[in-house]
């Protein structure tokens, strides 16, 4: 794979996200808070193409369908 990999950990009150290389080298460690505002600041960021990663958790459909959206 040739594209960027996001993961991000969902949290309660906010949530980690670390993008990597293609080579597993980390491009970028950061946090946003579970709030639309963090999302509309956090999503535009994210180039198309990354692959995003998330933890299996409840909150995680949520986040995702709202990145979604936004990106």
């Amino acid at each position: 794979m040739n594209s960027l990999v996001l993961g991000i950990d969902v949290g309660e009150d906010n949530s980690v996200a670390t993008c990597l290389f293609p080579d597993g080298e980390v491009k970028d460690n950061f946090e946003f808070a579970m709030n639309i505002e963090d999302y509309e600041d956090f999503a535009p960021g994210i180039p198309k193409g990354t692959r995003i990663a998330f933890e299996a958790s409840g909150s995680t459909y949520i986040v995702s369908n709202i990145l979604g959206k936004l990106r």
